[in-house]
């Protein structure tokens, strides 16, 4: 966490200086994807490694498991009601209106038109349409869909899919590892993408930023001291400093790389550590 506030800083000071002809700043910007593209590359496996051998080993019954998608429908509801109702009453987008305007830009070509829900085909859109689709497209919700039938049918198996089963327990901690080692580089995909940022547009809207993200950190916290506090205590039962110990690891991994995929390692092993 440290190291990315260094690299956040880094790239704050440094990107003023990193505009003109030569281009410094657009070619750190693609210093940042390709980090962001190397951990897409490992995180979508992993999670498909990790859910397979979640279900093939996890002992949950219907009602169980009923339980959980209710907890979790719940979950984000009350998340999406705060995020809605800090947003109604704050106006935290008034900032970057205002910077878009003051950098000759006109509202109406900021808003895009908002496409049409199609329930159906958004449902659609979450199956895979090969097995090598999910990961050649890094795309997370057809890959979990996969991975639930596949760990599903390994289970059906019983004991004659124990050698698939043992060999993507070893491709789950191959995956981990390697994860661990890109995430090692994040500091440095902050500080490219903080100082090509600034090299390009400068410190206004950085700063128009800073009532969104304040806006969205009290959100979080509000949810985490309130809605995630109930469910730990009174549905998980475990006690709080004890969640919150293992939690803190992955918890400070995820505020500073804004991805949860990035810091899957780490929610695994402290969830290993939880039970």
């Amino acid at each position: 966490m440290i190291r990315i506030l260094i690299g956040l800083a880094a790239g704050i000071a440094v990107g003023p200086f990193l505009g003109g002809p030569q281009g410094w700043g657009l070619q750190l910007s693609e210093v940042s994807k390709a980090v962001i593209q190397l951990i897409k590359a490992v995180a979508i496996p992993l999670l498909f490694l990790a859910i397979v051998n979640a279900v093939t080993h996890a002992q949950i019954t219907l009602r169980h498991g009923t339980r959980l998608i209710g907890v979790a429908l719940t979950n984000a509801s009350i998340a999406l009601a705060i995020g809605l109702g800090l947003s109604h009453f704050l106006k935290p987008g008034l900032a970057l209106r205002e910077a878009w305007n003051a950098g000759g830009g006109s509202t109406a070509e900021a808003l895009p038109a908002i496409p049409q829900l199609e329930l159906f085909k958004t449902i659609a859109s979450w199956l895979p349409q090969s097995i090598a689709q999910p990961f050649a497209e890094n795309a997370v919700l057809p890959s979990v869909v996969l991975a639930l039938f596949l760990g599903a049918a390994l289970r059906h198996e019983g004991e004659a899919g124990e050698p698939i089963r043992r060999t993507f327990e070893v491709l789950q901690r191959i995956s981990e590892r390697i994860l661990f080692w890109v995430t090692r580089l994040i500091p440095v995909a902050v500080f490219a993408a903080v100082a090509s940022s600034v090299a390009k547009y400068g410190y206004q809207p950085l700063f128009a930023l800073f009532p969104y993200l304040g806006v969205a950190l009290l959100g979080l916290a509000i949810h985490i001291a309130v809605t995630y506090q109930v469910w730990i205590r009174i549905f998980a039962r475990i006690p709080l400093p004890r969640f919150w110990r293992e939690a803190r690891e992955p918890m400070l991994q995820s505020i500073g790389t804004n991805s949860s995929l990035a810091t899957l390692p780490f929610t695994l092993r402290a969830l290993e550590r939880l039970g």
